[in-house]
């Protein structure tokens, strides 16, 4: 693999490493669902390790990768690196149990969901604003399942009505991720 392919795919498959960076869309929910399926193709218990750095976006396409995630047959290892927000904390804490890890200077932050509704008929809008409820309902479940604080925890966050910013430590202490890298040793 040439250092252009391995820079525009953000996957490196000798060290079975994928680089999620930017936005949580479709497009790269979509390469890295891919690039799962191809390196457990190519060995099916030896860990792969999913790099995340993003402000979030989409939580539909977060949950299609979560999903994934739990379903793959060797192990999924998680790294928040510089920001892990608002939908992004979901595919952090679907990693491997005692394999969800987060480098020393990462910021975090969950909030409700928000959805640009646009322009639609009330019954259309109601039904958008009835789908985001819905999903943070199932957000809060899974970090409740996930991590070390129970689904009330998760869901007065969501409640409230401004952003929720924390530290690596925070989200160790919540049970987000198992660790924090803070050494060159650690994080092989």
């Amino acid at each position: 693999m040439s250092n252009n392919e391995f820079l525009s795919s953000g996957v490196c498959f000798r060290t079975r490493r994928i680089f999620l960076f930017g936005g949580i869309e479709e497009d790269t929910v979509g390469r890295a669902i891919r690039a799962l399926y191809a390196m457990a193709s190519l060995d099916e218990k030896k860990p792969i390790t999913l790099f995340l750095s993003s402000y979030g976006g989409s939580l539909d396409d977060s949950m299609g990768l979560v999903d994934v995630m739990r379903l793959m047959s060797c192990p999924v290892r998680t790294v928040a690196i510089g920001k892990c927000m608002s939908a992004a904390p979901l595919i952090i804490a679907a990693g491997e149990p005692g394999e969800r890890y987060s480098m020393l200077n990462t910021t975090f932050m969950l909030h409700s969901v928000s959805q640009d509704t646009g322009e639609g008929c009330p019954d259309w809008i109601a039904g958008m604003a009835d789908a985001g409820k819905d999903i943070m309902k199932r957000y809060a479940e899974l970090l409740g399942d996930w991590t070390e604080r129970d689904v009330t925890h998760w869901r007065r966050i969501f409640r409230m009505r401004k952003d929720r910013f924390f530290n690596a430590e925070t989200a160790w202490d919540w049970g987000l991720i198992d660790a924090i890298f803070s050494d060159k040793e650690e994080e092989e």
